[in-house]
C-alpha cells in the first residue's frame, strides 16, 4: 500500500471526497465513473487503498491520522533543530560583525526619509539582543503603525529582550492604543507616560542611539534620523532616559481615584490641575465640544463636583496627579 501524502495544515477533505467515503462504509458499493476526483483525493490521503481482489477498501481514518502526525512531528523536530543551529551557523559573522562595529565606534550614520530609517531600523533592532529603551512624544500612535511595530517588538521579546517604552501622557487618549500595551505588557515590555517634555529617541543595547536629526542638526523638511554607534553616547542618553523613566507613570497606574479613569480623562483631569481651560484642553487633546462636554460632566458626578476648580481639586486629594 502507498503510504498517505502528508497533508498540508489546512488540509481539507472535499464535501465530495467525504461523500464517497461515507457511502462506501455504509453501503458497501464501490466508486461510479464520476467519482473520478474524490478517489484521488481519497488515494492520495491514504484513506483508501487499491485490492485486486475487493477494489477500493477503505482505510481506518484513526489510522491515518496517526500516520500524519507522526509525519508532521517529525518534520516539526527537524525544523527545530535547523533553528537551534541558526546561530551557531551565524556565530563566526557575528563576531566580525562585532570586531567591525568596534572599529567604528563613534561612527554616525545619517537617514533621510521614512524609507531609508525604517529599512536601517529593521537591522539595528533584529540585532538588538538585551535591552531597548525607547523614548515615543507626542500623541497617541496611529493605527498601521501599531501594527508595524507588534510584530517586531514581540520578536525581540521572544529573545529575552529588555524593552521600557515611554509615551507622552497624550498618548492615553488613542482608542488602539491600551489594546496594543495590552499585548505589549503581556509579552513582558513595561510602558509608562510622561506629561513633560522629552525627544524622540531609541537606544539598543547602550551602545547605538538613534535621535532624530530634522529641527535639530538639519533644516530639511524631510524625516532625518542619525544612528550614533558609540557606547558613550549611548550610555549617556540612556542615563537621561532613565531619569524620566522614574518620574514617569505605569501605563494601567491612574492613580487612587474612586473609579477606574481611562487615558482621556486622566489626560482631561491633568490639564485642569495644570490650569488649563476645558477649551484648551479640547483643542490640545482633539476632542470635539460636545465629547468634551460629556467627559467633564461625567468626570464632575464621579467626583461630585460643581465646577472645575473644584473637580481640579478633588481629583488630586483623590491621588491624581
Amino acid at each position: 500500500m502507498v503510504g498517505p501524502t502528508v497533508p498540508p495544515p489546512h488540509a481539507v477533505i472535499s464535501d465530495e471526497a467525504r461523500e464517497l467515503y461515507a457511502r462506501m462504509a455504509t453501503t458497501g458499493t464501490q466508486p461510479s465513473d464520476g467519482d473520478e476526483e474524490a478517489v484521488r483525493l481519497l488515494r492520495n490521503l491514504g484513506l483508501i487503498r487499491d485490492d485486486p481482489a475487493q477494489g477500493f477498501v477503505l482505510v481506518d481514518p484513526q489510522y491515518v491520522g496517526a500516520r500524519w502526525e507522526a509525519s508532521l512531528f517529525s518534520g516539526a523536530a527537524a525544523m527545530l533543530e535547523q533553528a537551534s543551529a541558526v546561530s551557531e551557523a551565524l556565530r563566526p559573522l557575528r563576531y566580525s560583525f562585532d570586531h567591525r562595529a568596534a572599529e567604528t565606534a563613534g561612527l554616525i550614520e545619517y537617514y533621510r526619509g521614512s524609507e531609508a530609517i525604517n529599512w536601517r531600523l529593521e537591522q539595528i533592532l533584529g540585532g538588538c539582543g538585551s535591552e531597548l529603551l525607547v523614548c515615543q512624544p507626542g500623541g497617541p500612535r496611529r493605527p498601521e503603525i501599531i501594527r508595524e511595530a507588534v510584530g517586531r517588538d514581540l520578536a525581540a521579546l521572544r529573545r529575552g529582550v529588555t524593552m521600557h517604552t515611554l509615551y507622552h501622557e497624550h498618548a492615553r487618549t488613542g482608542a488602539a492604543m491600551d489594546d496594543f500595551v495590552d499585548v505589549m505588557t503581556a509579552a513582558g515590555a513595561e510602558i509608562r507616560t510622561l506629561d513633560e517634555h522629552f525627544e524622540r529617541m531609541i537606544i539598543i543595547d547602550r551602545r547605538i542611539a538613534v535621535i532624530p536629526g530634522d529641527g535639530i542638526l538639519t533644516d530639511s523638511a524631510e524625516t532625518v534620523a542619525y544612528v550614533v554607534n558609540d557606547p558613550g553616547v549611548a550610555g549617556f542618553v540612556a542615563r537621561k532616559f532613565e531619569q524620566d523613566w522614574k518620574r514617569a507613570t505605569p501605563w494601567g497606574d491612574v492613580g487612587n481615584c474612586p473609579a477606574r479613569l481611562d487615558g482621556r480623562k486622566v489626560a482631561i483631569l491633568r490639564g485642569l490641575a495644570a490650569g488649563e481651560s476645558q477649551q484648551q484642553i479640547a483643542r490640545r487633546l482633539e476632542i470635539r465640544p460636545r465629547a468634551m462636554a460629556e467627559a467633564i460632566a461625567e468626570l464632575k458626578a464621579l467626583f461630585d463636583a460643581q465646577t472645575l476648580f473644584e473637580l481640579a481639586c478633588r481629583w488630586k486629594d483623590a491621588g491624581g496627579a
